[in-house]
């Protein structure tokens, strides 16, 4: 796991949502956009993700450096497209990042609920300064 350096500013970087211990990608790689935003302002560092499906992504949380699993402390949601930007805290960027989804969704009139466990993976050669 390595850190990725944020210099001042906002940053668009590609993500991808990867099972929790294989090399293979998660059943909610689909509902995650591809891309996150960093804001590192004086030194504070913020993750922004956005889930693609807000009813049925019903909570998600990423890992801190103590591997404990913390909310985000914003949410933005857009009713009309269905998505909602998730915002953590974070202390430093890594190319890897644990977090835990729940879900909830019909199918065949059956409701299903899950909670998963998956890795983040951060493309530090897609950061790109937005702002």
């Amino acid at each position: 796991m390595t850190i990725i350096n944020v210099d001042e500013g906002t940053y668009a970087i590609k993500i991808q949502a990867m099972k929790k211990n294989e090399d293979e990608p998660s059943a909610m790689a689909s509902f995650l956009s591809e891309s996150a935003i960093i804001e590192n302002q004086a030194g504070s560092l913020s993750l922004i993700i956005t889930l693609l499906d807000a009813k049925t992504i019903t909570g998600f949380q990423v890992k801190n450096q103590a591997g404990e699993e913390i909310n985000a402390f914003d949410k933005r949601l857009n009713e009309e497209a269905n998505t909602r930007d998730e915002v953590f805290k974070i202390d430093e960027l890594t190319t890897s990042l644990g977090s835990r989804v729940q879900y909830e969704a019909v199918y065949q009139g059956q409701k299903i609920q899950g909670d998963e466990e998956l890795r983040l993976i951060f493309v530090e050669e897609s950061l790109e300064k937005v702002n």
